[in-house]
This record gives C-alpha cells, sequence and structure tokens, in this order.
C-alpha cells in the first residue's frame, strides 16, 4: 500500500535539534537515494505529483504531507545540504489490491483505458482489471491514463489470436522489470503456453465440420475442435497457416479428398493420397507454413504410394532398349527378358544411368554360361553387366536384379538367372557400379554393337 510521511513528523538531528529549512529526498528502496529519486505524491490515490526533495519548515517538519508508492530510501540534509538523516529502507510494501479500468477502447490490439481512481505513474505490482470491448487478435499493449504505453504478456509470451475474446475479463499486474503488464487470470480462450496436467483424468477434444479446399480449408480456425469431419472432394495443395508450429489436427475425410504431395505438404509415401469415406488423416505443423500427413485407411490396409511400380513392356528392336524416368528413392530394379536374342553371336550388357547418363565404363562385371554335357563359357566386362549369350540361337528367359547396397555413394549390385539355349544353357553372373548421383535409367544392348531381333523387355522397380 501507499506508504505516508506525515507532516507532523519532526525531522531532528542526532542533538534532538528539529532539522529547519532541510532538503527531504524519496529514492528507490536500498539505493542511492539521490541518485535515484521516485516520484511523490500529495494524496493517497497518488495522483497529484509533488517535487522531490520537499522542505521542511521552523520545526523541521515536511510542509507537505507526503505519499509514496510503497518501499523507498529516505534522505533529509539540513538548509547547507549537510545530510543528518538517512533510510534505506522505509515504508511498506504497496498494495496488492485490484484497480478497475472505464473507457477501455482497442485499436490495433492497442488498449487504452482510464483508472478509478486515477493514476499518474505504473506502480510494481498494481493490478488492474478491464473487460474487452473487442477481440485481441495479437500482440497487444495497455496505455491506463496516459501514463505510457507497455506491452502485454501472457505467461511471458506476446498475446496470441484467439486468447482474449470479446468482454472477456483481464487481470493484469504491473511488472517494473521490462516493464511489462502480466496477465495474472486465466479467463482466456484456451490456449496454454506451459505443460497441461490433468491429475489422472481425460481430457475430451471437440470435433466439427471445415469443407476440403485446395489451400483455403482453415482447420486451425479457433473456433473449430482438434477433430474435424473433413467434407468434399477436393485437391488440397496446402492449408493456412498454423498458429504454430507443432500444432494438430485430426481429419475424418467423407470423400475422395486428393492430398498433394509437394514442399509444404509432405505426405506419407512421398505421393499424392486420394482418400476414401472414413479414412483418417492426421495434420502436423512442422512450421506455421509447412505440414506432414499421416494417414490411417478405414479398411486397415497400409499406405504404400508407388513402392512397387512396372515399367512399359517394349519390343527389342535396333541396337538398344532404354527405361527411362526410373522413380526417386528407388532401391531395386528386377530387369525381365522374354524371349531376347541378337542377329549375331554375341554378349549382352546392360548399363545403368543417372542425370549425368549412361554409364559405358567402369563396371565390375562376371557372366557364366554352362552347357549341360560341353563347356561353360564365361567372360567379364567393364562396359556393362555381362550377360553370356554368344550364339545366335540363344533366346534368353529370365531376370537380372539391380539393388542399392549404399545410398551415400550410389554403389548397384548385379545379379542374373537366365536360360539360353531351352534345356541346353542355364546363364548367371554379377557385378557392381557407382553412380554419381540417383538411378534415373537403365539401358540394355549387344557388346559389339548387333540388333536385336526377338523378343521383350520390362522393368520392375521398388523403394
Amino acid at each position: 500500500m501507499p506508504a505516508l510521511i506525515d507532516e507532523n513528523q519532526s525531522f531532528q538531528d542526532v542533538n534532538g535539534k528539529p532539522i529547519v529549512n532541510g532538503f527531504v529526498y524519496v529514492g528507490l528502496q536500498d539505493a542511492d537515494t539521490k541518485a535515484n529519486l521516485i516520484s511523490i505524491f500529495s494524496d493517497r490515490e497518488l495522483s497529484v505529483a509533488l517535487a522531490n526533495p520537499q522542505r521542511t519548515d521552523s520545526f523541521g517538519k515536511s510542509v507537505n504531507k507526503i505519499w509514496v508508492p510503497g518501499r523507498h530510501s529516505l534522505l533529509v540534509e539540513d538548509e547547507n545540504n549537510a545530510q543528518k538523516l538517512s533510510d534505506p529502507d522505509s515504508g511498506e510494501e504497496p498494495s496488492i489490491g485490484i484497480t478497475s479500468l472505464t473507457n477501455e477502447q482497442i485499436i490495433s490490439n492497442a488498449i487504452t483505458a482510464n483508472a478509478v481512481p486515477a493514476i499518474t505513474a505504473y506502480v510494481d505490482k498494481q493490478e488492474f482489471a478491464l473487460t474487452l470491448p473487442s477481440s485481441l487478435t495479437g500482440a497487444s499493449t495497455l496505455d491506463i491514463d496516459g501514463v505510457g504505453v507497455v506491452v502485454i504478456k501472457n505467461q511471458d509470451i506476446d498475446i496470441q489470436a484467439g486468447q482474449f475474446l470479446v468482454g472477456k475479463l483481464m487481470v493484469v499486474a504491473f511488472n517494473a522489470i521490462g516493464p511489462v503488464f502480466e496477465v495474472i487470470n486465466n479467463s482466456f480462450n484456451g490456449v496454454l503456453h506451459s505443460p497441461l496436467d490433468t491429475n489422472g483424468f481425460p481430457v475430451n477434444t471437440s470435433r466439427s465440420t471445415v469443407a476440403s479446399a485446395a489451400t483455403t480449408a482453415d482447420i486451425w480456425a479457433n473456433t473449430i475442435g482438434n477433430e474435424i469431419d473433413f467434407t468434399g472432394a477436393a485437391t488440397v495443395t496446402t492449408f493456412p497457416n498454423a498458429p504454430r508450429a507443432g500444432a494438430s489436427r485430426i481429419l475424418h475425410c467423407a470423400g475422395a479428398v486428393v492430398f498433394t504431395n509437394n514442399t509444404t505438404l509432405f505426405v506419407q509415401g512421398a505421393a499424392n493420397f486420394t482418400a476414401s469415406a472414413g479414412d483418417v488423416v492426421h495434420v502436423h505443423a512442422i512450421t506455421i507454413s509447412t505440414f506432414r500427413i499421416t494417414i490411417l485407411k478405414e479398411d486397415g490396409t497400409a499406405i504404400i504410394q508407388n513402392k512397387i511400380g512396372l515399367g512399359t513392356i517394349q519390343t527389342a528392336s535396333g541396337t538398344s532398349v532404354d527405361f527411362t524416368s526410373i522413380p526417386a528413392g528407388t532401391k531395386k530394379v528386377i530387369i525381365m527378358f522374354d524371349g531376347i536374342s541378337l542377329n549375331s553371336s554375341n554378349n549382352i550388357l546392360v548399363q545403368i544411368g543417372d542425370s549425368g547418363g549412361i554409364k559405358t565404363t567402369g563396371y565390375i562385371s562376371t557372366g557364366t554360361r554352362p552347357i549341360i554335357s560341353g563347356p561353360t563359357a564365361g567372360g567379364s566386362n567393364t562396359a556393362g553387366f555381362i550377360v553370356q549369350a554368344q550364339e545366335t540361337a540363344d533366346a534368353l528367359h529370365g531376370h537380372m536384379m539391380l539393388t542399392l547396397m549404399d545410398e551415400a555413394t550410389n554403389l548397384w549390385i548385379s545379379s542374373h538367372s537366365m536360360t539360353g539355349k531351352i534345356g541346353i544353357a542355364t546363364l548367371g553372373g554379377g557385378g557392381s557400379r557407382n553412380l554419381s548421383t540417383a538411378l534415373t535409367q537403365i539401358r540394355v544392348i549387344s557388346s559389339s554393337g548387333n540388333t536385336f531381333d526377338a523378343g521383350r523387355l520390362n522393368i520392375q522397380f521398388s523403394q
């Protein structure tokens, strides 16, 4: 509460004589008084300021009653400015009563109001209560009786949109360190800034309805719940900004909503997802403008988007057959041979490539062609993964498998098993080759430029 230096109090020196025509200085508690003077007042309401220092009369009494906002230091000098009395810790703690505010106005989150009774200075720990004439939508300030604009904090954080709505009571306390007004009541709209302890009781979330839309489906609006009936069948490419990173919503899809995988919407499986009625989609804000989508299918099936794919069957002709546009993230490719033959006795090579093109050197590769009741042919090649075909009559049926061993170095390992002349020859072999970047293309050629004259090729790729 305000402290009183009574005008009937006589200041006296060590000999008991009144300090006549002296000076009464009032300063900060436990500080150099004259170097840290504070505001003093003639009334209890601290509304009528006095000069600091005050003078003493012929009886050593202050010429005015002095009111001080709480504890303070006191220094009294005689008329020649010689120190006669010093008290570094005087007065009483300020009042913790709440002062009501009226005439509240809010313009762009800047609040102005009048105190009852009026004030001319902010006092540390003084509390004020106001009723909001409109909702606060972001960082806010308060100016009481024109004393000064001070930022309002809620648990050391700026006011957030949706926390304090029109008609709500807000109680703040002035903190001279800052300075700042601190919200001390919890009459806000449910936005927490500290851990939530429910003492073992459940937290029941609410559920609302939002229509799907390409970019404007506001699942973060303050008027809806954490669980949302997501209606319609729009193609969603992003959401409006979340209130903060870490926010999340659960969407119960009512129809074929398409979630588009892109740089702001990271869809599980790294590919677009088309929902079915009953599917549940969890949206997590990585930042306020980027979101991770995880999916729970109603029928319980796993979410595997484009994990296994099949290329386009190609009839073997000319000197080479190419497979391009192998998806990013591919870790295994199976090359399928169906009756492949050349127009001359020669071997077949499988070459791999990245964004820099097909690689024609640097392979470690060996192939064999054991023949039943006959000699075994074999050889190596550095221009590709070799398949020992050799005879014009060979028609190759089987697989070559390419697997990614080391993603950091793009090291690919090959192995193959095929039949040549039916019932006569079985082909096998293996090898390895590094790429500079991810695998993007595969080529099948002869080792000496011969042409294909029969058969079909295709690839299967998986991640």
